[in-house]
């Protein structure tokens, strides 16, 4: 229910959630204590966990993000620009391409991108045709 786009230079998200059925606005994307930008999509409260425990040092990975069912993909994007890719581990995996989209949007979202749109104009798209991504949109540059 979310969808998250970088272009290289920018990170955008959608902000619509669902709490059993109501539309909420919330921020899934923030710059971290480093200068890192971080985005979660799926369940907001476990992304939210990934972030504490990304800028508490990596200790104690949280119990929840190693489960079949309740865990949060997120991404890092370092100062160097580099992707990061966390799932189920604490062991992220570097995205090698300079564009990425996340989130039950993210076909939409990638084609946009590869067609040459930034990544506010990759939601927007996103938002348009998929109907679990909405609300507004956050932005956060590197």
């Amino acid at each position: 229910m979310t969808i998250i786009a970088w272009d290289g230079v920018q990170l955008a998200a959608d902000k619509l959630a669902d709490n059993g059925g109501v539309a909420l606005n919330v921020t899934k994307i923030y710059r971290l204590k480093d200068g890192s930008l971080f985005g979660c999509t799926d369940i907001l409260a476990f992304g939210l966990q990934m972030k504490a425990w990304i800028e508490g040092g990596l200790k104690d990975f949280p119990a929840a993000q190693q489960t079949e069912a309740d865990w949060a993909p997120c991404i890092v994007i370092t100062p160097s620009k580099e992707i990061l890719m966390y799932e189920r581990t604490p062991y992220p995996f570097k995205v090698e391409q300079t564009y990425i989209a996340i989130g039950s949007g993210r076909e939409f979202a990638t084609a946009a991108l590869h067609l040459g749109k930034n990544a506010v104009e990759a939601v927007e798209v996103a938002k348009t045709l998929c109907t679990t991504c909405g609300g507004g949109t956050d932005i956060l540059v590197l």
